[in-house]
């Protein structure tokens, strides 16, 4: 499926996949950006090539939203399911949203994430949507579109991840924050 942009942005939007062929140098330009993204500040980051393969791995997923410029590829976001909550409530995490130097400032972020949340909402009409990041400006898009803070310990305690709480303490440790979409819904979940 293809969503093309109203103009100005004339950019195309389409849904990853298996059959998903990508130019590798296309590839390795936003690896790099979320490399300096994501790793940069780590004592033992992955090798580039890491980034790279982890990234090939993720546009070939049917979750992921891939941004054209024509046939460059400049953008790549979309979200994974993290499990369910005690009442069976998908829990969802918007992951990265990775944009082409070039090509920044034109809401292309936003647009990726509002893809994703509607994808979302059809497949898990009663799922809780969230975003982890460091980033301040993540930050900030989170809060404008209705997204509220909560602790990360909280976030992954409604997770089925067996290392939940010690992930947490050092995902926080390095800035991380989670902020969670409709807190209505993990307010029940989390006080169980």
């Amino acid at each position: 499926m293809s969503i093309k942009t109203p103009p100005p942005f004339g950019l195309d939007f389409r849904n990853g996949g298996p059959d998903v062929e990508i130019d590798p140098a296309q590839l390795e330009v936003l690896a790099q950006v979320y490399f300096d993204a994501v790793y940069s500040a780590e004592k033992e980051p992955p090798s580039l090539a890491r980034v790279v393969e982890r990234l090939s791995d993720l546009i070939h997923k049917d979750t992921t939203s891939l941004v054209y410029d024509g046939e460059k590829l400049v953008g790549v976001g979309g979200y994974k399911l993290n499990g369910t909550t005690s009442k069976g409530k998908a829990v969802l995490e918007l992951t990265m949203a990775i944009v082409d130097p070039g090509y920044r400032r034109r809401n292309i972020a936003v647009m990726m994430y509002a893809s994703a949340m509607n994808g979302i909402r059809s497949l898990y009409p009663d799922g809780i949507i969230s975003i982890v990041s460091r980033h301040d400006a993540v930050h900030h898009l989170a809060q404008t579109y209705g997204f509220s803070e909560r602790p990360l310990g909280a976030y992954y305690g409604m997770t089925e991840r067996d290392d939940r709480l010690p992930y947490a303490t050092e995902m926080e440790s390095q800035g991380f924050k989670a902020f969670i979409f409709n807190l209505s819904e993990v307010k029940d979940e989390s006080e169980d």
